[in-house]
């Protein structure tokens, strides 16, 4: 814009049905099928450099808040955003970053529909023979700290009154052979 034109309010500013109907669709069809030239490294540069450190102020960033809530992102949208986090490698200086902003910071305790959701997803879910092996050969070699008189206590009474399923004639077979393994060696 022009320094002489600065400043000066546009002959348009607020005023509606300027144009008519007629020349609106003729103003359409001019422009229709044109394709906007693609802007130039250098004007690129300029309008980014524009741009570059400039805060939207709190009023406009709830304006910008409020226009985002309650809309829903679609599969697509969502893989797309999944597939370009994925494979990320942070550097060691943010993830030190990182750490500090969540050491000290407690959770919320679950809340009781929560902890139940998170059982019922779990219930009747079997671990891949893969990962039982893995799990063994990681324990494999572990000396387990003796349960405290506490804990052992806190046991006692969780299971007092309840009933135990019999043993089958396959499970004790192997409580056999795995003892008799032991002393053997």
């Amino acid at each position: 814009m022009s320094a002489t034109k600065k400043g000066k309010i546009p002959w348009n500013k607020g005023k509606t049905g300027v144009y008519s109907p007629e020349t609106i669709a003729k103003m359409s069809a001019s422009k229709k099928g044109k394709k906007h030239s693609p802007l130039t490294p250098e004007h690129r540069a300029k309008l980014s450099a524009s741009q570059t450190g400039r805060k939207p102020s709190p009023e406009t960033r709830a304006k910008m808040s409020a226009s985002k809530k309650g809309k829903k992102l679609s599969p697509e949208h969502i893989a797309k955003i999944s597939t370009s986090l994925k494979g990320r490698d942070f550097s060691p200086e943010h993830r030190a970053k990182l750490g500090l902003v969540k050491k000290g910071k407690k959770h919320s305790p679950l809340t009781p529909e929560h902890r139940a959701k998170l059982s019922a997803s779990q219930t009747g879910r079997k671990h891949s023979p893969e990962t039982i092996a893995k799990i063994s050969a990681s324990m494999r070699g572990k000396k387990h700290s003796p349960l405290t008189p506490q804990t052992r206590a806190k046991i006692s009474a969780s299971m007092r009154g309840k009933k135990h399923s019999p043993l089958t004639p396959q499970t004790r077979a192997k409580i056999s052979a795995s003892k008799a393994e032991k002393i053997l060696g």
